[in-house]
């Protein structure tokens, strides 16, 4: 019930407080720093010992959305302010592709497609994106997902071919939805049966593919 007031206060602090180039330029390198190390984090879970903060990012559609969210501020911070430091650049853009590629999740992958096609528009049309760069940028993904794939006993690997199964399933609403089917029908149920009310706190709950919602299978 607070969040849009801990949104204005953030918003009031924000320009109270960082109301300089200076100030806005040291915050947006701490945000970058911060947040690329974070993912470093988050592309490591369950494959080696990490902090495991936030625990929510242990789903790995919420680390694709982390990503997805993450994508145009590091892409961009990367293009354009790091310019004369190639290194930093193809990390950060490295990092960012590697937490949506091991997140093993097609929405993100599509979402960051066409997340990327608008950066490299803006890229190419103000000379900051070049074949040189795009390529050098997939061959540092490839060779970022094998040495975690080999460094992980190829869990990795295990991942990507079941995802990319999931996804030519067309002829198999199970398996492409990966058995989401019938929580699909039970929450359209459960939203035409009481659309204003709800049905309660904890009263969905998914068991071994059945869904029981109030008692009610």
């Amino acid at each position: 019930a607070t969040v849009y007031l801990e949104l204005v206060l953030v918003v009031f602090l924000a320009a109270r407080t960082i109301n300089t180039d200076e100030r806005r330029n040291k915050f947006l390198l701490l945000f970058v720093v911060f947040n690329t190390v974070f993912s470093l984090d988050v592309i490591g879970r369950g494959y080696w010992a990490t902090t495991n903060f936030n625990k929510s990012l242990n789903n790995i559609n919420v680390a694709g959305v982390y990503g997805l969210l993450l994508m145009p501020f590091l892409c961009c911070y990367a293009l354009w302010c790091c310019e004369k430091r190639a290194i930093y650049k193809y990390l950060l853009i490295t990092v960012n592709a590697a937490l949506i590629l091991f997140s093993f999740s097609s929405g993100a992958w599509l979402a960051a497609f066409f997340q990327a096609l608008v950066l490299m528009f803006y890229g190419i049309k103000y000379k900051k994106i070049t074949i040189k760069v795009i390529l050098l940028g997939l061959l540092m993904l490839s060779l970022a997902f094998a040495a975690v794939d080999y460094i992980a006993s190829g869990l990795p690997r295990e991942a990507l071919l079941r995802e990319f199964g999931q996804i030519s399933a067309a002829g198999d609403t199970e398996k492409l939805t990966n058995h989401r089917l019938d929580i699909w029908k039970a929450t359209l149920y459960m939203s035409q049966k009481y659309p204003m009310t709800g049905w309660g706190r904890d009263t969905f709950e998914v068991t071994d593919g059945s869904v029981t919602y109030n008692g009610e299978d």
